[in-house]
Protein backbone atom coordinates (compact mmCIF):
# COMPACT_ATOMS: atom_id res chain seq x y z
CA UNK A 1 0.00 0.00 0.00
CA UNK A 2 2.80 2.26 0.69
CA UNK A 3 4.27 1.86 -2.64
CA UNK A 4 1.08 2.77 -4.54
CA UNK A 5 0.96 5.67 -2.63
CA UNK A 6 4.80 6.61 -3.43
CA UNK A 7 4.29 6.22 -6.85
CA UNK A 8 0.93 8.25 -7.02
CA UNK A 9 2.72 10.80 -5.54
CA UNK A 10 4.91 10.66 -7.40
CA UNK A 11 3.03 10.47 -10.67
CA UNK A 12 1.54 13.96 -9.21
CA UNK A 13 4.79 15.64 -8.85
CA UNK A 14 5.98 15.06 -12.13
CA UNK A 15 2.63 15.95 -13.73
CA UNK A 16 3.35 19.58 -12.22
CA UNK A 17 6.69 19.40 -13.33
CA UNK A 18 5.15 18.78 -16.93
CA UNK A 19 2.96 21.67 -16.48
CA UNK A 20 5.18 23.98 -15.38
CA UNK A 21 7.29 23.09 -18.89
CA UNK A 22 4.53 23.44 -20.55
CA UNK A 23 3.95 27.44 -19.27
CA UNK A 24 7.38 28.25 -19.46
CA UNK A 25 7.89 27.49 -22.92
CA UNK A 26 4.82 29.10 -23.67
CA UNK A 27 6.45 32.35 -22.55
CA UNK A 28 9.54 31.77 -24.23
CA UNK A 29 7.80 32.50 -27.70
CA UNK A 30 9.69 35.36 -28.93
CA UNK A 31 12.88 35.51 -30.78
CA UNK A 32 15.91 34.37 -29.56
CA UNK A 33 14.90 32.54 -26.48
CA UNK A 34 16.19 29.37 -27.50
CA UNK A 35 18.11 30.36 -30.76
CA UNK A 36 21.76 31.66 -31.24
CA UNK A 37 21.67 35.65 -30.90
CA UNK A 38 22.81 35.61 -34.46
CA UNK A 39 25.53 37.75 -36.18
CA UNK A 40 25.47 41.53 -34.96
CA UNK A 41 23.42 43.93 -36.37
CA UNK A 42 23.11 47.48 -36.13
CA UNK A 43 19.53 49.16 -36.76
CA UNK A 44 18.32 52.54 -37.20
CA UNK A 45 15.82 53.57 -35.10
CA UNK A 46 12.84 56.58 -36.44
CA UNK A 47 11.43 57.98 -33.69
CA UNK A 48 9.95 61.59 -32.63
CA UNK A 49 11.94 64.34 -31.15
CA UNK A 50 12.45 63.32 -26.95
CA UNK A 51 14.42 65.36 -24.17
CA UNK A 52 14.43 62.51 -21.70
CA UNK A 53 15.88 58.93 -21.23
CA UNK A 54 14.18 55.92 -19.15
CA UNK A 55 16.41 52.73 -19.71
CA UNK A 56 15.60 49.33 -18.14
CA UNK A 57 16.84 46.23 -18.53
CA UNK A 58 20.55 44.64 -19.35
CA UNK A 59 21.02 47.34 -21.72
CA UNK A 60 24.03 49.49 -22.46
CA UNK A 61 23.67 52.79 -23.08
CA UNK A 62 25.61 55.64 -24.90
CA UNK A 63 24.98 59.06 -24.76
CA UNK A 64 26.06 61.57 -27.79
CA UNK A 65 25.64 65.21 -28.21
CA UNK A 66 24.44 66.26 -31.08
CA UNK A 67 22.19 68.49 -32.95
CA UNK A 68 20.37 65.94 -34.57
CA UNK A 69 17.82 62.56 -32.48
CA UNK A 70 19.60 59.21 -33.39
CA UNK A 71 18.42 55.70 -32.13
CA UNK A 72 20.92 52.76 -32.96
CA UNK A 73 20.65 49.51 -31.89
CA UNK A 74 23.74 46.77 -32.01
CA UNK A 75 22.72 43.83 -30.53
CA UNK A 76 22.11 40.10 -31.84
CA UNK A 77 19.70 40.03 -35.73
CA UNK A 78 17.27 37.55 -33.09
CA UNK A 79 17.39 39.71 -30.32
CA UNK A 80 16.94 42.84 -32.43
CA UNK A 81 12.91 42.91 -32.54
CA UNK A 82 12.98 43.00 -28.48
CA UNK A 83 14.78 46.25 -28.08
CA UNK A 84 12.09 48.31 -27.77
CA UNK A 85 12.71 51.86 -28.57
CA UNK A 86 9.70 54.38 -28.09
CA UNK A 87 9.30 58.17 -27.31
CA UNK A 88 6.53 58.87 -24.81
CA UNK A 89 5.72 62.32 -22.77
CA UNK A 90 9.40 63.66 -24.86
CA UNK A 91 10.76 60.00 -22.71
CA UNK A 92 12.63 57.53 -24.97
CA UNK A 93 11.69 54.50 -23.19
CA UNK A 94 14.34 52.27 -23.90
CA UNK A 95 13.66 48.09 -22.78
CA UNK A 96 14.79 44.62 -23.52
CA UNK A 97 11.42 42.66 -23.94
CA UNK A 98 12.64 39.18 -24.23
CA UNK A 99 10.61 37.12 -21.38
CA UNK A 100 13.31 34.21 -21.31
CA UNK A 101 16.73 36.30 -20.26
CA UNK A 102 17.31 33.54 -17.69
CA UNK A 103 17.93 31.13 -21.02
CA UNK A 104 20.25 33.52 -22.77
CA UNK A 105 23.96 33.90 -22.78
CA UNK A 106 24.91 36.46 -19.82
CA UNK A 107 28.34 37.28 -22.10
CA UNK A 108 25.70 38.44 -25.07
CA UNK A 109 26.07 42.90 -25.28
CA UNK A 110 23.07 44.74 -26.57
CA UNK A 111 24.20 48.78 -26.95
CA UNK A 112 22.42 51.33 -27.57
CA UNK A 113 23.58 54.38 -29.06
CA UNK A 114 21.49 57.40 -28.67
CA UNK A 115 22.08 61.33 -30.17
CA UNK A 116 20.43 63.81 -28.27
CA UNK A 117 20.56 68.04 -28.53
CA UNK A 118 19.15 68.96 -25.58
CA UNK A 119 19.20 66.08 -22.28
CA UNK A 120 17.05 67.16 -19.19
CA UNK A 121 16.53 63.83 -17.12
CA UNK A 122 18.14 60.31 -17.08
CA UNK A 123 16.21 57.34 -15.25
CA UNK A 124 17.96 54.21 -14.74
CA UNK A 125 16.59 51.26 -13.56
CA UNK A 126 18.90 48.88 -15.63
CA UNK A 127 21.80 46.43 -15.01
CA UNK A 128 23.69 47.59 -18.26
CA UNK A 129 26.03 50.98 -18.03
CA UNK A 130 25.29 54.26 -19.32
CA UNK A 131 28.45 56.34 -20.70
CA UNK A 132 29.11 59.63 -23.46
CA UNK A 133 31.13 59.88 -26.10
CA UNK A 134 31.39 63.63 -25.67
CA UNK A 135 30.48 66.16 -23.46
CA UNK A 136 26.96 66.35 -22.67
CA UNK A 137 25.45 70.01 -22.57
CA UNK A 138 23.13 70.67 -20.29
CA UNK A 139 21.05 73.74 -18.48
CA UNK A 140 19.24 71.62 -16.16
CA UNK A 141 19.59 67.58 -15.59
CA UNK A 142 18.42 65.17 -13.73
CA UNK A 143 19.90 61.55 -13.33
CA UNK A 144 17.39 59.57 -11.40
CA UNK A 145 17.79 55.85 -10.35
CA UNK A 146 15.70 53.84 -8.19
CA UNK A 147 16.03 50.44 -9.64
CA UNK A 148 19.76 50.71 -11.50
CA UNK A 149 22.21 48.55 -10.81
CA UNK A 150 25.25 48.97 -12.91
CA UNK A 151 27.25 52.28 -13.56
CA UNK A 152 26.95 55.61 -14.94
CA UNK A 153 30.08 57.47 -16.38
CA UNK A 154 29.63 60.71 -18.34
CA UNK A 155 31.48 63.98 -19.35
CA UNK A 156 28.77 66.61 -18.55
CA UNK A 157 28.76 70.43 -18.65
CA UNK A 158 25.42 71.90 -16.46
CA UNK A 159 24.15 75.03 -15.06
CA UNK A 160 21.83 72.88 -12.38
CA UNK A 161 22.62 69.07 -11.99
CA UNK A 162 20.98 66.88 -9.59
CA UNK A 163 21.48 62.89 -8.93
CA UNK A 164 19.39 61.04 -7.00
CA UNK A 165 20.29 57.32 -6.29
CA UNK A 166 17.67 55.32 -4.63
CA UNK A 167 16.74 51.05 -4.26
CA UNK A 168 19.96 49.37 -5.82
CA UNK A 169 23.61 49.77 -5.87
CA UNK A 170 24.38 52.29 -8.48
CA UNK A 171 27.26 54.09 -8.83
CA UNK A 172 27.42 57.61 -10.86
CA UNK A 173 30.69 58.84 -12.05
CA UNK A 174 30.75 62.51 -13.49
CA UNK A 175 33.79 64.22 -15.68
CA UNK A 176 33.50 67.92 -16.04
CA UNK A 177 31.40 70.75 -14.56
CA UNK A 178 28.23 72.12 -12.80
CA UNK A 179 27.32 76.20 -11.39
CA UNK A 180 25.33 73.58 -8.83
CA UNK A 181 24.72 70.34 -8.08
CA UNK A 182 22.31 68.92 -5.71
CA UNK A 183 22.57 64.93 -5.06
CA UNK A 184 20.51 62.40 -2.59
CA UNK A 185 22.11 58.99 -2.29
CA UNK A 186 21.20 56.40 -0.62
CA UNK A 187 22.96 53.52 1.40
CA UNK A 188 23.49 50.87 -1.55
CA UNK A 189 25.06 53.60 -4.17
CA UNK A 190 27.81 56.39 -3.96
CA UNK A 191 29.39 59.33 -6.10
CA UNK A 192 32.42 59.59 -8.03
CA UNK A 193 32.89 63.52 -8.50
CA UNK A 194 36.69 64.26 -7.93
CA UNK A 195 36.80 65.22 -11.63
CA UNK A 196 33.31 66.91 -11.91
CA UNK A 197 33.99 70.38 -10.78
CA UNK A 198 30.99 72.35 -8.48
CA UNK A 199 30.59 76.27 -7.60
CA UNK A 200 28.04 75.15 -4.97
CA UNK A 201 26.77 72.07 -3.72
CA UNK A 202 23.96 70.22 -1.73
CA UNK A 203 24.53 66.56 -1.04
CA UNK A 204 22.42 64.04 1.51
CA UNK A 205 24.88 61.03 1.56
CA UNK A 206 23.08 57.82 3.39
CA UNK A 207 25.82 56.16 1.79
CA UNK A 208 27.50 52.82 3.45
CA UNK A 209 30.97 53.72 1.30
CA UNK A 210 33.53 56.66 0.52
CA UNK A 211 31.91 59.83 -1.99
CA UNK A 212 34.31 62.01 -3.46
CA UNK A 213 33.69 65.55 -4.83
CA UNK A 214 34.96 68.71 -5.82
CA UNK A 215 33.63 72.26 -5.08
CA UNK A 216 34.91 75.20 -5.09
CA UNK A 217 32.55 77.85 -3.75
CA UNK A 218 30.16 76.25 -0.91
CA UNK A 219 29.29 72.79 0.36
CA UNK A 220 26.91 71.82 2.53
CA UNK A 221 26.94 68.61 3.37
CA UNK A 222 24.76 66.06 5.91
CA UNK A 223 26.27 63.34 6.29
CA UNK A 224 23.90 60.48 7.50
CA UNK A 225 25.62 56.79 7.58
CA UNK A 226 28.99 54.99 7.45
CA UNK A 227 30.39 56.56 4.78
CA UNK A 228 32.57 59.36 4.77
CA UNK A 229 32.57 62.26 1.91
CA UNK A 230 36.34 63.55 0.83
CA UNK A 231 35.98 66.57 -0.67
CA UNK A 232 38.79 69.02 -2.94
CA UNK A 233 38.51 72.34 -4.80
CA UNK A 234 39.07 74.29 -1.40
CA UNK A 235 35.40 75.77 -1.54
CA UNK A 236 34.99 79.10 0.71
CA UNK A 237 32.56 77.78 3.25
CA UNK A 238 32.21 74.20 4.43
CA UNK A 239 28.99 73.11 6.61
CA UNK A 240 28.67 69.52 7.32
CA UNK A 241 25.79 68.19 9.66
CA UNK A 242 26.71 64.65 11.03
CA UNK A 243 24.36 61.86 11.68
CA UNK A 244 26.29 58.82 12.34
CA UNK A 245 29.91 57.51 12.16
CA UNK A 246 30.62 59.25 9.03
CA UNK A 247 32.76 62.49 8.29
CA UNK A 248 33.57 65.39 5.61
CA UNK A 249 36.82 64.88 4.67
CA UNK A 250 38.96 67.68 3.20
CA UNK A 251 40.97 65.26 0.46
CA UNK A 252 44.65 65.08 1.32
Amino acid sequence: MLAIKSSDAMRKVLFKILIGCCFLLTQCKKPGCFENAGTVTTTDRILQPYNKIYLNDDLNLILTQSEEFAVKVNAGQNLQPNITTIVKDSTLIIENTTSCDWLRNPNETINVSVSIPNLKRIDYDGSGSITSTNTILADTIMIYSYLGAGNIDLNLNAKHTTVHLQGQNADVTLHGKSDYCYTLIHPRSSIYLSDFEVKNMDMVYVGVRDAFVNVTNTLNAYVCHLGNIYYKGNPNTVVPTYFSSGRLIKAP
